[in-house]
């Protein structure tokens, strides 16, 4: 988490910059059988390009909540690829070239700049596969307390951040956070995403995780 608030919050994302929301939790198939666990919205941006990754869980995947998280994260005069999520439709005209590929239709779309007249392919590919590795995170450890759900997600971001050599980057942490000559000095505080109520209202509830879980 520290990881998080000291190198990853401040940043803003540029160039390309798919975004998404995806539903993490237990949901049990033909509405048979007791529901266990919770299930968590979280809203995702990834810079096409190097791959870095911000994950949020949001109570709500309304126009204010999204609006503003993409606001605080993504540098104006960016470009941001995104599926037809009503929320995201006042994107152009807050600085954004904002492109949309409706996933009820295709997965790819050619689209036009009415600005450029430049044709580019669409798709928001690259967040489809960072949603499949979050869950397949979760699903190893067959659930976890939701007081701790934030701290897996910073691990996973941590993970797409340091990609190429997670080794040396654990050891940095380590030597940057725990010196041996002074006591650590942690900053992150808890919860550290005000997006979200389910970790202010309740520390002992658990999040479960399965392959029935939405993939959208």
């Amino acid at each position: 988490m520290e990881y998080y608030v000291q190198t990853i919050q401040p940043v803003k994302l540029s160039g390309i910059v798919e975004i998404d929301e995806s539903l993490f939790g237990r949901r049990i198939k033909y509405h048979r059988g007791r529901s266990q666990g919770q299930k968590i919205w979280i809203f995702g941006l990834v810079e096409r390009d190097t791959n870095r990754i911000k994950l949020f869980p949001v109570d709500r995947r309304n126009t204010e909540t999204l609006v503003q998280l993409i606001q605080d994260n993504v540098s104006p005069g960016s470009t941001i690829y995104s599926d037809g999520w009503a929320a995201y439709a006042s994107l152009s005209s807050l600085g954004y070239t904002h492109y949309v590929v409706e996933h009820k239709q295709t997965f790819s779309q050619v689209c036009t700049n009415p600005d450029t007249s430049e044709t580019v392919v669409v798709h928001t590919n690259t967040i489809e596969g960072c949603w499949k590795h979050a869950k397949a995170y979760f699903r190893r450890m067959h659930g976890t307390k939701i007081a701790q759900f934030e701290g897996h997600l910073c691990e996973i971001m941590w993970r797409w951040w340091e990609h190429e050599n997670k080794s040396v980057a654990l050891l940095n942490l380590i030597r940057t956070y725990y010196t041996l000559t002074t006591d650590p000095t942690m900053t992150a505080r808890h919860p550290i995403f005000p997006t979200w109520s389910a970790q202010r209202q309740d520390s002992v509830s658990r999040f479960q995780s399965s392959d029935d879980e939405d993939s959208s």
